[in-house]
């Protein structure tokens, strides 16, 4: 176990250190910011229509959008400039388990995550100092936003583990998230019933809508849960297959 922090203290400390993080930082708070602004005006304007529908969806909406560029950025680092750099080897040799690597790196990347959505904490707090009360619709939005921001951490994870190549990593993790964000369209332009439904189950964007109506249902959070564990277990092949 404290294998395992070590490697976890030693993650954190690289990923706060390095400019990247402040940079995206930056670039994640000013274009919410921009959002939220135009957003809380036009709700202001217009007289017959929710907060929620006005403000609360389209801004979870575009945090969970900006995620699938910002994670891959952040973990494309992960294993690939361990390999390039051939530290990975240490890792391998050290007492901890490959399920222990993992787990530190991907405790660590939901601390980076965290610190992101925290940057966003301010949007609800001029709602409610503007007199929205609902904060069940605020809880289950940040909920739905972290299980996305798992799947896409765990996924981004997975492509850096594939190759040395730190910009093929982002890459792959960036473009692998918009893919399975993209059959959410797929199941919107069948014909066929059963493929709208298969492709819908699939999105990984279809799943988040309940959440930022209020609705946390099990039969999300089971996508959630099993899109985490498949990815958790084609990550440890990938590591495995040195041994191969």
């Amino acid at each position: 176990m404290n294998a395992i922090f070590l490697l976890y203290a030693r993650e954190i400390k690289s990923r706060f250190t390095s400019p990247m993080i402040y940079i995206l930082a930056a670039i994640f708070s000013g274009m919410l910011g921009y959002l939220f602004f135009s957003l809380f005006l036009e709700a202001n304007r217009l007289q017959n229509i929710s907060i929620e529908s006005a403000v609360i969806r389209p801004l979870f909406g575009n945090i969970n959008a900006l995620l699938i560029f910002i994670i891959p950025l952040l973990s494309m680092k992960s294993f690939s400039e361990e390999k390039r750099q051939a530290t990975i080897n240490l890792l391998f040799l050290s007492p901890l388990s490959d399920r222990q690597i993992v787990t530190a790196k991907i405790l660590s990347g939901a601390v980076v995550m965290v610190f992101f959505l925290t940057l966003t904490f301010i949007f609800p707090l001029i709602l409610f100092m503007s007199g929205y009360q609902n904060t069940a619709s605020i809880l289950s939005g940040y909920i739905g936003v972290f299980l996305h921001g798992i799947c896409c951490l765990v996924f981004s994870q997975f492509c850096s583990s594939l190759t040395k190549n730190t910009a093929l990593a982002g890459i792959l993790g960036i473009f692998g998230l918009l893919f399975f964000m993209s059959f959410s369209w797929t199941a919107q332009t069948s014909q066929n019933f059963l493929v709208s439904q298969i492709f819908d189950y699939l999105s990984l964007g279809s799943h988040y809508e309940p959440f930022s109506r209020g609705t946390i249902r099990s039969y999300d959070l089971v996508y959630y849960m099993s899109f985490f564990s498949f990815f958790w277990f084609l990550l440890m092949a990938s590591l495995d297959s040195r041994n191969w």
